[in-house]
């Protein structure tokens, strides 16, 4: 999975954004630079501005949520990393199979197979394991809450991900992800305004790293599978 594998160069990159406390601010930075990045190419293709233009208020709100929920995700997985240990973080967030496919059941009325139900058991069991050996305090200052956190990462990934499924049945992956970037943007804004993070005074560095975050972690990673969604299950 090449999209996943761009997701998971975030970490390359968050080594570098962490000298500074550029940390919290740089999930803005990354999402207001791929706007940037996205808006001449919208704007540049007659039909990619008419699709935008044509949207009906349905499907802008249901956009808009997505991108609430992929920056609920992002807010509380890196608070997830904080607590406890990345590979049980990472562990647990990748369990948003199981929460998208129960969804996928109950809101598109689709069955699950066997061996997809063999395999969510599976996860769960591992989940389990993980917070039972996490409970020792070895995995970080408070590994608990890191797994809750992760688990609840997965949660928002999967909502963000099913209301992804129903509009990319009718909507192009440019269009799209902008829309669902520009709600993440905004969602993450509101969120670094309530918490006092700045989003000035950083140097140079960081807005660099944010911006190969937002082209190989943002529009290589989660638009691919943005794009994905039409053709794949979740």
């Amino acid at each position: 999975r090449i999209w996943r594998s761009c997701l998971f160069t975030s970490r390359i990159f968050r080594t570098w954004l962490a000298r500074d406390g550029f940390t919290w601010a740089r999930r803005s930075v990354q999402s207001l630079c791929t706007v940037l990045l996205l808006t001449p190419l919208i704007f540049s293709k007659r039909e990619t501005r008419q699709e935008l233009f044509s949207l009906k208020g349905k499907d802008l709100a249901f956009c808009g949520l997505s991108g609430l929920f992929l920056a609920m995700h992002f807010v509380v997985w890196f608070e997830s990393l904080n607590n406890t240990s990345i590979a049980s973080s990472t562990v647990l967030v990748n369990t948003e199979v199981a929460f998208a496919a129960f969804g996928y059941l109950i809101f598109f009325g689709k069955k699950i197979r066997k061996k997809e139900i063999l395999a969510i058991g599976i996860a769960f069991l591992g989940s389990v394991v993980i917070a039972m050996a996490d409970t020792g305090g070895g995995a970080g200052k408070n590994a608990v809450l890191g797994d809750i956190l992760a688990l609840l990462a997965a949660f928002f990934s999967a909502c963000y991900t099913l209301i992804g499924t129903r509009e990319r049945s009718h909507m192009s992956t440019m269009v799209y992800t902008y829309v669902l970037y520009w709600g993440c943007f905004l969602s993450l804004l509101v969120f670094d305004a309530v918490s006092g993070v700045p989003m000035t005074g950083y140097e140079p560095i960081n807005w660099i790293m944010s911006l190969c975050l937002a082209v190989f972690c943002t529009l290589l990673g989660h638009s691919v599978f943005s794009w994905s969604l039409k053709f794949l299950t979740p």
